[in-house]
């Protein structure tokens, strides 16, 4: 499945490189994560404390390996599920096996197939239409997640950052618009005070306010403090598309 293949490539490569640790943990060579003098206040100091996480986690997530498992569903339907173990190699680059994958489930009644050349030719031309429309959301989404530091001081010095306490002294989310495009929005919910990463939100669109492209992405942290992509979803309304991933059975390579 044509879709299936390209959602992969995209969705691994963008939620495969994400990954946040806590004030109180070391990265993989024993250094400690970033950390503020004091505990943040205002939405400029947890911007900074997260711009400065942002930039230390490239990083961490090289020394584990994982599970990844991809579901592509139409319309609410699940198409095709994909499970794969992904590491990095000694060069650096992502590695990704594939463990087990489902074909693709066709569409329409059982036992009903399109008849003749003209309903073959256009159902293979709506198929091509919606893997362009998946690798292009997906490659959209590509650029809010991991945030980019650079675009994230864009948003501050433009005025379009924002703050808002979901729970007193427990959770709050910064928000960032106009982030890449006009209009757009990205969202980090953080831990307070400790300002650990718990989830992401994108909110952008294709060429036009009406094509638009959503992604939430749930963290996740492992015995050792380290912050993970456990779960995230992009759904591609106007298509009836969606992509789920997760990330599970994290351990850490062996030296």
């Amino acid at each position: 499945m044509r879709i299936t293949k390209l959602a992969l490539i995209a969705c691994g490569a963008l939620l495969g490189h994400l990954l946040v640790v806590p004030a109180f943990a070391q990265n993989a060579q024993g250094q400690p994560a970033p950390q503020a003098q004091q505990p943040p206040q205002t939405p400029q100091q947890h911007a900074a404390l997260l711009k400065e996480w942002l930039q230390f986690s490239a990083n961490q997530i090289r020394a584990y390996e994982w599970t990844e498992t991809t579901v592509v569903s139409k319309d609410g339907q699940e198409k095709s599920r994909t499970v794969k173990r992904c590491y990095y190699g000694p060069d650096g680059t992502l590695q990704k096996v594939v463990l087990q994958t489902t074909p693709e489930k066709a569409g329409g009644p059982p036992g009903i197939l399109p008849l003749g050349r003209l309903a073959k030719k256009a159902a293979e031309h709506k198929k091509e239409e919606a893997t362009d429309y998946m690798k292009n959301a997906t490659a959209l989404v590509h650029q809010y997640i991991p945030p980019a530091p650079g675009l994230i001081q864009q948003s501050i010095n433009n005025g379009r950052m924002g703050m808002q306490v979901l729970e007193p002294n427990r959770r709050a989310r910064l928000t960032f618009g106009d982030f890449l495009k006009p209009g757009d929005s990205l969202g980090i919910e953080i831990e307070l005070p400790t300002n650990r990463l718990l989830a992401m939100s994108v909110a952008s669109y294709l060429d036009t306010a009406a094509d638009a492209v959503a992604m939430n992405v749930a963290m996740s942290v492992m015995q050792d403090g380290t912050i993970y992509v456990a779960r995230s979803v992009l759904d591609a309304r106007t298509k009836g598309l969606s992509v789920t991933v997760e990330n599970s059975g994290h351990r850490r390579i062996a030296p």
